[in-house]
């Protein structure tokens, strides 16, 4: 998992997703060509968790 990601799921307290949606959410990170990409991304993985 992205550093980022789990940095900002863990101050949001976040519940752990299952793997194969952990994969899902990693995959459309890593694919983000922009960083403003890879960040609207994040945000909607932390709020979809949690």
């Amino acid at each position: 998992m992205p550093e980022d990601l789990a940095a900002a799921l863990a101050a949001a307290g976040a519940r752990p997703a299952s793997c194969s949606r952990r994969r899902q959410l990693v995959g459309a990170i890593e694919s983000a060509k922009r960083p403003e990409t890879r960040a609207k991304r994040i945000d909607a993985a932390v709020a979809a968790a949690g």
